[in-house]
């Protein structure tokens, strides 16, 4: 599945969903790490995409690291100020 992914991202490097699923591939067999470097790699190819932001905080929070995801959303913010999405997940983070 991992194959497949980097082939589809190599012909598509500005498909977010791609970069979602490969991620949470990553993630669910226990790579944290990788799976970050992925998200990583993912907003550099395609800055301002809130769901790419999304996603690196969500993983922060979901590996327990509230701090990292805080700090993580608010660059988020900084990078899509208008970004509804972000906001929401925001006021839900502050509510934790």
């Amino acid at each position: 599945a991992r194959d497949a992914y980097n082939q589809g991202l190599k012909k598509c490097p500005h498909s977010t969903p791609l970069w979602l699923l490969l991620s949470r591939l990553e993630e669910k067999v226990g790579q944290l790490t990788r799976a970050r470097a992925i998200l990583e790699k993912s907003r550099l190819k395609n800055p301002k995409t809130a769901e790419l932001w999304l996603e690196s905080v969500r993983l922060e929070f979901r590996a327990g690291l509230k701090n990292i995801a805080n700090t993580l959303m608010a660059k988020a913010l900084q990078e899509c100020p208008n970004s509804g999405i972000l906001w929401a997940e925001a006021v839900f983070l502050e509510a934790r």
